[in-house]
């Protein structure tokens, strides 16, 4: 019985000593760094005793050949709260803190291996790890993150929260200034106010040109004539691809539409603009060609008016009216 009971001591006492510690992790693997970067060398950590810290692992993969959008998304949120929690802890002593959370990101990119591992199907996920006596799999995920919430960083922060029990005021959200784009905006400014002050009359006159403001007018309503809006709201695709592998330039029906359908729609309704005013133009020319020019140019209007009545009729096939058939 006695040598049963020193057996279980000596196995405890060995484990203890072979888990991973919270300074042994700064020392060998942090190195000052706020989040811990996972790869096919050191992934096996995931599987040690951690008595005295825990895991909070984002997987993700941001490389040309994956292109993973959410990935990308979420990553930043995620950072953003791995930082704060370094700021904040650097205020607060030991005992405040209580068992610190280490951040850790791993991507395919470098980390192949341990994605076999893991048995990886899709990504981004967000795994929680929570201290332990004993070595496990990496794949005994404590917890993992429901990636549904619309304000990820603060349902995220709640989260982790919730799992590891630190004190919230250690994940509260520091932003540093990016003095980059602060420098780049203040020389920007400067460079405009400059060229205001040396230029005033110039820029002035400029302003009140009757005709920019004409332009720039029908160019807008053109364009939300068109659709822009309409595209840059539901982020529609600029062209697709039937299974034949032709073109699709126009999509049947309202509630769908392509960039490039916008594009073909708002060049007609430009050029008929523009031939609007030359009509006018040469109709009020007192020229002897303005006559045969007035007849082109309404010959113009007539096709393009033909064209854009068919591409109406393939938005809505039902539409009994045309005046050419072009297409």
């Amino acid at each position: 019985m006695k040598l049963l009971h020193s057996i279980f001591w000596l196995t405890a006492i060995i484990q203890l000593s072979l888990a991973l510690t919270y300074k042994q992790l700064q020392e060998n693997y942090l190195k000052g760094a706020n989040i811990l970067k996972i790869d096919n060398k050191n992934y096996k950590l995931i599987e040690e005793a951690r008595e005295d810290f825990e895991l909070v692992l984002f997987i993700t993969a941001n490389g040309a050949d994956v292109n993973c959008r959410l990935c990308k998304e979420f990553q930043t949120p995620f950072e953003i709260l791995a930082n704060s929690y370094a700021t904040n802890k650097a205020h607060y002593s030991e005992e405040e803190i209580g068992k610190p959370v280490v951040f850790a990101i791993s991507d395919f990119t470098y980390s192949r291996k341990f994605f076999e591992a893991l048995k990886l199907q899709n990504v981004p996920k967000i795994f929680h790890y929570a201290s332990t006596e004993k070595a496990s799999s990496a794949l005994n995920v404590d917890d993992e993150y429901d990636f549904t919430a619309a304000d990820l960083i603060t349902h995220l922060r709640n989260w982790i929260t919730a799992k590891t029990k630190v004190d919230p005021k250690l994940l509260e959200i520091h932003i540093p200034p990016n003095y980059n784009a602060i420098a780049t905006n203040f020389m920007v400014a400067l460079i405009i106010l400059i060229v205001i002050y040396k230029k005033y009359e110039l820029i002035l006159t400029f302003l009140g040109n009757k005709n920019l403001w004409q332009g720039l007018s029908m160019v807008t309503i053109v364009a939300f004539i068109a659709g822009h809006m309409f595209n840059t709201i539901r982020n529609t695709q600029y062209i697709m691809v039937t299974q034949g592998g032709s073109p699709v330039y126009i999509q049947p029906g309202h509630q769908q539409q392509l960039g490039v359908e916008t594009q073909i729609v708002g060049l007609i309704y430009g050029s008929l603009f523009a031939l609007s005013v030359l009509l006018y133009k040469a109709g009020a020319s007192k020229e002897g060609s303005s006559g045969w020019l007035s007849i082109l140019i309404s010959v113009l209007v007539f096709l393009l008016y033909s064209g854009l009545i068919g591409v109406f009729h393939l938005k809505n096939m039902g539409y009994p009216y045309s005046l050419i058939h072009l297409f």
